[in-house]
């Protein structure tokens, strides 16, 4: 049961630096400038997770002015800072994150996390049960802006997907790394997510959405005009013609 302050609010947790206990969880936050919302998803994680986590932030080619307000929260909060310093990509920076917060071999389970996201009471704890509850490769909440597999009404109830959105998502270690991680030659953002979900799937991990948790998306659009509209062509073409090729080579 969670002990709430005289405020409402849960006491505040703090992630580990070094030396995590079993089945921690190493959650990444993609960023790039966008302070204002970056604080409000790091200190609602701050104040609303109990399992044992890390958290590990990587910087895309952020202002000055952002650099220096993460160095200064980086001092007071025990969070690393990693710098992405190339265009963006989202599945590179995803790698990057994860693949640090699994230098430590007690981290069992990685979580992608937006930095234009805010979480809620219990929702790790939620998550958790629900990728140890069965061959979970992958599992994520509902949201406000999401996939349609991942809209909706708040329930008791953990429903199989085929694919899972990036905006917040819980990765089993074995899972990430049977597969090799996202592809990093998908163009900047878009479609990666949906390749990596479903790579899972071809490896028969199961996929799930946990109806219990919502976590606000403001999907804040900082990737806007002509050369995003045309990345996020190029990425979809990328994945139809990528999973036609691998549905071909398995039927055969």
């Amino acid at each position: 049961m969670i002990e709430l302050s005289d405020s409402g609010w849960p006491h505040s947790t703090s992630p580990f630096r070094a030396d995590p206990p079993l089945n921690t969880v190493g959650i990444v936050v993609p960023m790039r400038d966008g302070m204002k919302f970056f604080k409000l998803c790091v200190y609602s994680v701050l104040n609303f997770t109990f399992p044992p986590y890390t958290i590990t932030v990587v910087d895309n080619l952020s202002g000055l002015r952002t650099r220096r307000q993460l160095r200064s929260l980086s001092q007071n909060h025990p969070f690393e800072v990693l710098r992405y310093d190339e265009p963006f990509n989202f599945s590179a920076q995803a790698n990057l994150g994860l693949r640090h917060a699994f230098r430590f071999p007690n981290v069992k389970y990685g979580l992608l996390l937006n930095a234009d996201t805010v979480v809620e009471p219990d929702w790790l704890q939620h998550l958790l049960e629900t990728i140890q509850s069965d061959n979970f490769g992958a599992v994520g909440p509902l949201s406000n802006v999401a996939i349609p597999d991942q809209e909706g009404k708040k329930q008791l109830a953990v429903k199989r997907v085929g694919r899972l959105s990036g905006f917040c998502m819980l990765i089993r270690r074995e899972a990430f790394e049977s597969v090799g991680g996202f592809d990093e030659s998908f163009v900047g953002g878009g479609y990666e997510d949906q390749d990596f979900t479903r790579r899972l799937a071809e490896a028969r991990w199961l996929l799930g959405v946990d109806h219990r948790v919502h976590v606000h998306h403001f999907h804040r659009a900082f990737r806007v005009g002509k050369e995003h509209t045309e990345s996020m062509e190029l990425n979809r073409v990328r994945y139809v013609e990528k999973h036609i090729a691998l549905k071909e080579k398995n039927n055969v």
